[in-house]
């Protein structure tokens, strides 16, 4: 799953309509719905300003509106962009000041479709996309004679914010991805041959 981390814009000129589109990282539908009010009176000059967003780690929630255009011909193109992108947690919006000329519907899904693309692959260009990684944060305590195996176990997973306290046992707290979970737990039974307890919780973002 790929993730929005800063906003963008792009803009294109189609038979003298102007569509501006912007995308904003966004974890709530609460966030959406400040943002397009935000944005409707912002560009209150603009005929049309669509909008679509995909949120959830399963990219379970989204939702599109064409704001005035013909049904099917807005929202819905965009929305299809964001599918395919792979990126949760994200707000398109498009806002189009007319210029005069009828698009017809084909013209209105391709002009929709091709601004969020473009709006995307420019912050992905700029690296404002990247692909979110979960991370894993474990505790656990471990014997003075296994520190070594331990240090270099750590090594393996790509272990970060390693926090140790030495007194009788050593106490680790860190963090990893969740992807090296298993080969962790795997390396560190066999090197305290099954007798370190280890708690850990999934790090959202």
């Amino acid at each position: 799953m790929k993730k929005l981390l800063q906003y963008c814009y792009d803009e294109i000129e189609i038979k003298r309509s102007r569509f501006l589109a912007e995308c904003f990282p966004v974890k709530t539908q609460t966030e959406v719905r400040t943002i397009i009010k935000a944005q409707k009176e912002k560009h209150s000059t603009a005929k049309h300003v669509v909008h679509a967003f995909i949120i959830g780690e399963q990219k379970e929630i989204l939702g599109a509106s064409d704001d005035g255009e013909p049904q099917g011909t807005a929202g819905s193109p965009i929305l299809t962009v964001l599918k395919n992108s792979d990126i949760s947690h994200i707000l398109v919006t498009v806002t189009r000041w007319f210029g005069g000329v009828l698009l017809g519907t084909g013209g209105l899904v391709k002009a929709y479709s091709t601004s969020t693309k473009n709006v995307i692959e420019k912050a992905e260009s700029l690296h404002f996309v990247i692909e979110e990684i979960k991370q894993v944060r474990v505790f656990f305590e471990i014997k003075y004679t296994e520190l070594n195996a331990v240090k270099k176990l750590l090594s393996e997973v790509e272990a970060t914010h390693i926090v140790t306290d030495f007194s009788d046992m050593v106490t680790y707290t860190c963090e990893f991805p969740l992807a090296k979970y298993d080969l962790f737990k795997e390396g560190l039974t066999h090197i305290t041959r099954g007798l370190c307890s280890i708690q850990s919780e999934e790090i959202k973002t």
